[in-house]
């Protein structure tokens, strides 16, 4: 729903704002927040009331809501890297004719690894230093643009990947299932949903049984 997704959004807001450019902080493994003194908490929250919640537990799924808030440089050698969390990463290995490059970062449904989240939080803290508001805003704008090449570039590698035994029926290729995915994703504001779809659609009869249901809401229960 928009309540989900903007929750999720003014989250990661929060802890980006309790970030900030902070160097030399320790990782809490049993917590999964930031360890540090009781003084630093202290006057953190007196400036950011709200990131109390952190205290106590850190911000899960922090690489996946950088990807999608944070936005994408468009450039060099990770130009394409998924703006979801898909876990396609056999998706890429296509023939070298294809002129389309991917890198594709694997990032599953788990909860991310302390380790993993540490390295997260020494990468936003750099960038925090060499990135100006005004460009980190400009990148968060590219987000839907950057997702619908992405969404292209995606269904051209599933197609190229994903073989059956027969045909699709029309409508029921990965591309035009896709496509309808996408709508119900923006209708959800979900980016899990769309993640959630994409595994589950890979398979013919999913498919076929997913247009079926010709109707949104039934659809939605589907994956879901």
């Amino acid at each position: 729903t928009t309540n989900k997704w903007d929750s999720l959004k003014k989250d990661w807001n929060i802890w980006t704002k309790l970030v900030g450019k902070e160097t030399g902080l320790g990782w809490d493994p049993v917590k999964k927040t930031i360890d540090a003194t009781n003084e630093w908490w202290d006057k953190k929250l007196q400036e950011i009331p709200e990131a109390a919640k952190f205290r106590n537990a850190g911000l899960a799924h922090i690489s996946k809501l950088d990807i999608m808030f944070r936005g994408i440089t468009a450039t060099g050698e990770r130009a394409w890297a998924p703006s979801f969390g898909l876990d396609f990463e056999d998706a890429v290995r296509f023939d070298q004719d294809n002129d389309v490059m991917l890198d594709v970062e694997e990032i599953d449904d788990s909860d991310d690894e302390p380790g993993d989240i540490h390295a997260d939080l020494d990468t936003q803290m750099k960038e925090s230093k060499r990135t100006t508001p005004a460009i980190q805003d400009r990148k968060r704008k590219k987000g839907i643009q950057i997702f619908d090449q992405h969404f292209t570039r995606l269904c051209d590698v599933l197609e190229k990947q994903v073989t059956t035994s027969s045909s699709d029926k029309p409508g029921r290729s990965i591309a035009e299932v896709m496509a309808v995915v996408r709508e119900l994703a923006e209708i959800e504001n979900d980016y899990e949903f769309f993640r959630d779809a994409s595994e589950v659609l890979l398979t013919k009869s999913h498919r076929e049984m997913f247009i079926a249901l010709n109707d949104p809401t039934f659809q939605i229960d589907f994956i879901k």
